[in-house]
């Protein structure tokens, strides 16, 4: 009987302590760095969960999110009840921008969820995701709603899906993710920061970004994008976004 209960208080000891290291947001396992990241990896998963930025990750005002950290998928929310504790961005006062290459609806992944933790930023103005959504940009901060023209039906949307001002296109028949590569969005006045890595196609050899499908005139990344302001409730004009085509020459 004195056996039985030592396991039993035990095993309410342990209970209590996962709960409260849930409760306090601390975590039960090692933490490690990779980049601008650190994360930790629970027992027996195939995925790691960010829980913050590295010293190096705090001086960044841009950063662009890898497909794995550690080798692993990732996660960037709390999963209650085991300790972990998610990843508090809000320490980093310089970030303005962060960018989803990839798809990441993976492993529970919840954009609303983590953008009430991106909420804590002090400076962040956008996220923008690159996956399969292409054509939308995740906004944090408003709630505001605008239309656009689609197969002759009205389609509105919210703040947080808004349509990214600038775009690059594969610029080639049957191309992935419905022909979208990369997008942005620029505040008006502003240059494009960020030069999107080379695109690949099989047979042919990436030669450039330019300003019209037949790739006459090469992009310069010293234009200045002028933004196109919308109230609530309007159309996005017709030359709301700056499309830039990639040229291809066969190999």
């Amino acid at each position: 009987m004195k056996k039985i209960t030592t396991m039993i208080l035990t095993g309410v000891f342990c209970l209590a302590l996962v709960f409260s290291a849930g409760c306090t947001g601390e975590t039960l396992y090692p933490t490690y760095e990779d980049g601008f990241f650190v994360y930790y990896k629970p027992p027996k998963d195939e995925f790691v969960a960010i829980i913050g930025l590295t010293e190096l990750g705090h001086q960044q005002k841009i950063i662009i999110m890898p497909e794995t950290i550690g080798g692993y998928k990732y996660i960037i929310r709390e999963i209650r009840g085991w300790g972990e504790k998610p990843v508090r961005w809000g320490e980093n006062n310089t970030l303005e921008k962060i960018y989803f290459e990839y798809d990441m609806h993976w492993y529970g992944y919840n954009f609303n969820y983590t953008s009430n933790t991106f909420n804590q930023f002090s400076k962040l103005k956008k996220i923008i995701v690159n996956n399969k959504s292409a054509k939308t940009l995740q906004h944090v901060f408003t709630n505001k709603l605008y239309a656009f023209q689609e197969n002759d039906q009205t389609i509105f949307v919210p703040s947080r899906a808004l349509l990214a001002n600038a775009q690059f296109i594969y610029n080639y028949d049957e191309a992935p993710n419905e022909g979208y590569y990369w997008i942005d969005d620029i505040d008006d006045g502003e240059k494009i920061e960020i030069i999107p890595p080379a695109p690949e196609r099989e047979g042919y050899i990436f030669s450039g970004w330019y300003c019209e499908p037949e790739c006459e005139n090469e992009w310069d990344f010293n234009n200045k994008i002028i933004k196109k302001e919308i109230e609530q409730g309007d159309f996005y004009p017709d030359d709301y976004v700056t499309y830039i085509y990639a040229k291809w020459n066969k190999k």
